[in-house]
Order: C-alpha cells, then structure tokens, then sequence
C-alpha cells in the first residue's frame, strides 16, 4: 500500500494507538510478561506464549503495544 501523503510517511494518524485494547488489557499483558520472565528465559516465554522473543522484547521494553491477538495468547497461556 503507497502512503498518499506528500511526505510518503505511511497512512496512520500521529498519536493513533494502533493497539486496540485498553489500558488495563494492556497492563495485564505487561504484568503477566513480567512475571514470567522472572522465572524464565526471554526465549522460554516466546515459545510458551506462541510469539516470537523479538516480540516479547519490544512489549516488555515500551517500544512496542501488545495485539488483541497477543492479548488472547498471553491471558490463555500464562
């Protein structure tokens, strides 16, 4: 897909959450994450859940909000 607009940086609006949960969905994601990673290896944790470490990594560190799909993988395996 081509961004249209003139500065060709893609189509999502600044400041857009491109997550669609809320804040305490996303919060229970983070807490169970941690949690986890207590106990075991970043890796370990990836495969339990069925993302990858890459994954895991960013969510953990900020840089990155969980998916609805992830959401789903974290509050059912973990």
């Amino acid at each position: 897909m081509k961004s249209k607009r003139e500065d060709h940086r893609g189509h999502w609006p600044a400041g857009k959450q491109r997550s669609p949960l809320s804040a305490a969905q996303i919060a229970t994601v983070l807490r169970k994450l941690n949690r986890a990673l207590e106990e075991q290896s970043m890796l370990a944790v990836a495969k339990v859940v069925g993302i990858s470490d890459t994954q895991v990594r960013r969510i953990v560190r900020g840089e990155d909000l969980p998916s609805a799909r992830t959401y789903e993988l974290v509050t059912r395996r973990l």
